[in-house]
């Protein structure tokens, strides 16, 4: 059994409490350095400004997450779905789409995704000439007016 237990209706992925969450290290190669990513809070059953520890939780990611991205040879991209939307509105709606929602309910779709999915949709939504090798989207808020604001991050390595 994965960290992510029982999927309730394609809805909210419940954490599984039994396992304990390991990301793995990559192995490095001369000159490389690893660039390591702050673990996101575990996953909650409400995602709201009115849930305080939804700040910052995890909603996803594709399996075997790293504990970082390496350099030169990988980079990272990661954007606020309101940044996203305001760069490119039509592609963000694009990215909606791939995932069955066209507005911001798409982050609570992902966790029903495949890997293969959630790495298409994050090529979309941040506009990667290649597709990711790993993907995680976290829950945030904006603190100004409560919207709920998710962040989408992507590694990838470009050809």
């Amino acid at each position: 059994m994965d960290i992510f237990g029982v999927d309730n209706g394609g809805m909210m992925t419940v954490w599984n409490p039994d396992v304990e969450r390991e990301y793995p290290e990559p192995k490095l190669r001369k000159g490389e350095k690893l660039m390591r990513f702050e673990n996101p809070k575990p996953p909650v059953m409400i995602y709201s400004y009115s849930n305080q520890n939804s700040q910052g939780a995890l909603i996803t990611e594709t399996s075997e997450f790293p504990a970082g991205w390496i350099e030169p040879r990988q980079k990272m991209a990661s954007a606020y779905s309101d940044r996203m939307a305001s760069w490119d509105y039509d592609r963000f709606n694009r990215a909606c789409e791939l995932v069955g929602s066209g507005d911001q309910g798409w982050a609570y779709k992902l966790p029903s995704l495949s890997d293969e999915k959630l790495k298409e949709f994050a090529k979309e939504a941040l506009n990667l000439s290649v597709v990711p090798v790993h993907v995680r989207v976290i829950h945030y808020y904006n603190v100004s007016n409560g919207y709920s604001c998710p962040v989408v991050i992507a590694i990838y390595e470009e050809d």
